[in-house]
């Protein structure tokens, strides 16, 4: 793990001890800043998707393991350090957009705490920026406001046993973060940390690390896409002329999603239909988020669907020029919800999404966004809230519920495949895996709640970086 500071004003950050200059009354703002990666594979740093966390003072308070060196005391640190209480300060948005761009994180979590003077409530203020703009909902970059808040050591409600570390009598503990949001309403992050084990472990090993649970709203796909990509009436058919067969725009969308880069036949003619034109179940949107859902039917006798989408090379430039041939032809009529892609248009994401072949109970996915400047997502929570609802009818059909529950001591949990209840008696809804099939890989559990409309998104995390920031 590293420490270090980052300065987003200039490159080189000096203090008053090593140079023996006055500073200006205008002296830099310290914030604690972490680099989180989530939804991690074996609970290995490096993997899952990183994020950005940057903690405002309303959430900090110095303690010996976190102050500044005193060195580089800021006035602002040393208000902070006499009355115990966060100085009143915000970032405007053009700061926290200047700082997400020098983080170079997919997204970036600001996090403060609601009520005056920040108060001692376990609610806090949430918001994500991309290095190029906000975001309505970010899951990877929750999960990971919720690690730094246990890395920082600032607690949750309904904390037993002590909080962070398991309690002192070997059972799990829990600890809920609620984060309210612009567009997303209230989202909900429950850390379980693991039962402390009764013998000490090996100096090798680290402790047990706590899983979050994080409550998203469903983004089931629903809405038409633009008008440009309709659900071809026969997949089989490959003339772009034929009334049943798929459109233009649909053929350039799969095209670029295939291959990075251009070209096409032998001679310059005119390039072979796409391969995942074959196994297209169909494209459907969720206009709230932006996303663009490419669904391709589960299995193969070559090579399966999963392996189709672990092997996609998406094109970025062509995958933004498909999107807009289909959106011109709506574009007059409005056909999205004013979505906030790069492109002008309603999309602002793809999620390309199918069963795995190996258990048929594992969805697949990967994520490529370049209208917000991401070309791939390596992790996305977001992108699980719209898959879960799509795929939960088929799960559920085939009666492939996983009833492992990612949860440690708690209603979910038990074997695999047979009927649970949880605590009140109930039927416990079925947890299903989820593995997104970036290079960094991602592994997480997904719970669709029909009822309530909700999705539960379960993953692991890891601290990869924490420092300083200087704005």
């Amino acid at each position: 793990m590293k420490n270090y500071s980052l300065n987003c004003l200039n490159r080189t950050s000096f203090s008053r001890a090593s140079t023996g200059l006055a500073f200006p009354s205008f002296a830099l703002m310290r914030l604690r800043t972490y680099i989180v990666d989530a939804f991690v594979v074996g609970g290995q740093s490096g993997t899952g998707n990183a994020a950005g966390v940057v903690l405002l003072p309303s959430v900090t308070r110095y303690s010996q393991s976190n102050r500044p060196p005193a060195s580089t005391m800021t006035s602002n640190d040393a208000d902070d350090d006499e009355t115990g209480a966060a100085p009143p300060f915000s970032l405007d948005d053009a700061a926290r957009q200047r700082l997400a761009a020098e983080l170079r994180q997919t997204e970036t979590a600001f996090v403060e705490r609601c009520g005056p003077k920040g108060g001692s409530s376990s609610t806090f203020l949430l918001r994500w920026f991309t290095p190029t703009t906000e975001v309505p909902l970010c899951g990877h970059a929750t999960l990971a406001a919720a690690a730094a808040l246990v890395a920082e050591g600032v607690k949750g409600s309904d904390e037993e046993g002590g909080g962070g570390g398991g309690g002192g009598g070997g059972e799990a503990t829990t600890a809920t973060y609620c984060f309210e949001t612009v567009s997303s309403g209230l989202l909900r992050v429950r850390v379980r940390f693991p039962a402390p084990s009764s013998s000490p472990p090996p100096s090798s090993a680290s402790a047990p690390a706590p899983t979050f649970e994080l409550d998203l709203p469903s983004r089931a796909p629903t809405d038409p896409p633009p008008r440009g990509l309709r659900r071809p009436r026969s997949l089989a058919a490959e003339d772009e002329g034929s009334p049943s067969g798929p459109t233009s725009a649909t053929l350039a969308l799969l095209r670029a999603l295939e291959r990075r880069r251009d070209g096409g036949g032998d001679g310059g003619d005119e390039p072979p239909p796409p391969l995942l034109l074959r196994r297209l179940r169909g494209i459907s949107f969720n206009a709230e988020l932006g996303y663009l859902v490419v669904a391709l039917e589960p299995g193969g006798d070559i090579v399966s669907s999963e392996e189709m989408i672990g092997g996609l090379d998406p094109n970025p430039r062509a995958l933004r020029e498909a999107v807009l041939l289909a959106e011109e032809g709506v574009s007059s009529s409005g056909g999205g919800s004013g979505g906030r892609g790069g492109s002008g248009g309603s999309v602002s994401g793809v999620i390309v999404t199918s069963l795995a072949a190996t258990d048929g109970r594992t969805i697949v996915s990967r994520f490529f966004a370049p209208w917000m400047g991401i070309d791939e997502d390596p992790a996305t929570g977001s992108a699980h809230a719209v898959v879960a609802p799509l795929w939960a009818g088929d799960l559920l059909r085939r009666g492939q519920g996983s009833r492992e529950g990612p949860r440690s001591g708690g209603g979910g949990g038990g074997g695999g495949g047979g009927t649970s209840s949880a605590a009140d008696g109930s039927t416990a809804p079925p947890f299903w895996r989820a593995r997104q099939l970036s290079a960094r890989g991602g592994e997480l559990s997904v719970c669709f709640l029909q009822s309530k409309q909700r999705v539960l998104v379960v993953g692991g995390a890891a601290v990869a970086l924490e420092g300083w920031a200087h704005v």
